[in-house]
């Protein structure tokens, strides 16, 4: 599995392992966020999109963890694949199951901060 390529601005053209869909969306790369990123959007009444930005991105390491063997700071998300809201207290769960780490992890972002 390749990784993505990059047009000389910074945007990704290419990446083999994104399949499926039309690719509507292409957004920069950035080696310093590999552990992903969960986005937020703001919609209108129609729920068309009208912007998005990084909501938690996870921080590379320069080297593997010498304990979990994470390229992924233990400190911020790594990988994110599992989202749940409660509504009533404006909080997200963030589930990371991906691989990434040796042990699974949970974080709790408060939504209302955004």
């Amino acid at each position: 599995m390749s990784g993505p390529t990059t047009s000389s601005s910074g945007v990704v053209t290419q990446n083999t392992a994104d399949i499926g869909g039309s690719q509507d969306i292409s957004i920069p790369y950035n080696n310093n966020y590999g552990c992903g990123c969960v986005f937020y959007f703001n919609v209108d009444s129609t729920y068309s999109v009208n912007s998005m930005a990084p909501l938690v991105c996870g921080i590379s390491l320069s080297s593997p963890d010498p304990v979990s063997g994470s390229t992924c700071s233990p400190a911020s998300i790594a990988s994110p694949d599992n989202l749940a809201m409660i509504e009533d207290f404006d909080t997200l769960i963030i589930g990371e199951d991906s691989g990434v780490r040796r042990t699974d992890y949970m974080w709790c972002v408060l939504a209302d901060v955004v």
